[in-house]
């Protein structure tokens, strides 16, 4: 997989060892082809993003790849024994500025410490879900922009979840579910309220990954 970068991009920013907010911005673990970074404006302690060294707009195509997959499963392992069992999901936008993307036109895939399962919260939205295996997800999307859900421990062969194919892309979906059940709504858009001392708080927890 070769890696290609924009200047324009924060994520790819990183890539290049441009770290303009400090540790936030170091990676806390990295593999050829991945890295992983902290969340700015979390506000849950131990909220990591995998994020892929190619500048891509969505996972879909990585979610076949060996080298993800076990690195998935390395940092879901890693986060439950820190702070609990995480929940994961991406906002897969199909194009630069997508809202579905939430502002950021590089992939990434979440992990955050929350033992409660979204799935009522999911089904409450009233958008229709199906369940979906993370390497499905390319056929199933065709290019368009999608949610992806998962609450169980990835394994080595795949990451089951439940997909939304995205008709009225919605910025920050699933972050603005969290901040709802954890009573942090009037700060969940990250672009107002960075959270950058959480945020390195977990890049110090978790500074011993290897």
């Amino acid at each position: 997989m070769k890696s290609t970068t924009t200047d324009l991009c924060r994520l790819c920013s990183i890539v290049k060892s441009r770290h303009i907010n400090g540790i936030v911005d170091k990676p806390i673990h990295e593999t050829p082809n991945y890295m992983v970074i902290p969340s700015i404006g979390a506000f849950i302690d131990g909220w990591v993003m995998i994020v892929p060294r190619k500048h891509i707009y969505d996972m879909s195509e990585l979610y076949e790849d060996d080298e993800f997959v076990r690195l998935a499963l390395k940092i879901y392992k890693y986060i439950e024994e820190k702070f609990g069992r995480p929940v994961m999901f991406e906002h897969g936008a199909s194009y630069s500025g997508s809202p579905t993307g939430c502002g950021v036109d590089h992939a990434h895939f979440h992990f955050v410490p929350f033992v409660e399962s979204l799935l009522e919260d999911l089904k409450e939205t009233r958008l229709p879900w199906q369940k979906c295996i993370a390497s499905e997800i390319t056929n199933k999307s065709c290019g368009r922009d999608y949610l992806f859900y998962s609450e169980t421990p990835p394994t080595l062969s795949k990451i089951n979840g439940y997909l939304h194919i995205v008709d009225r892309p919605v910025s920050q979906f699933f972050r603005k579910i969290l901040a709802r059940k954890t009573g942090n709504e009037l700060i969940s858009d990250y672009k107002n309220f960075p959270l950058l001392e959480k945020t390195q708080r977990t890049a110090l927890e978790l500074q011993g990954l290897s």
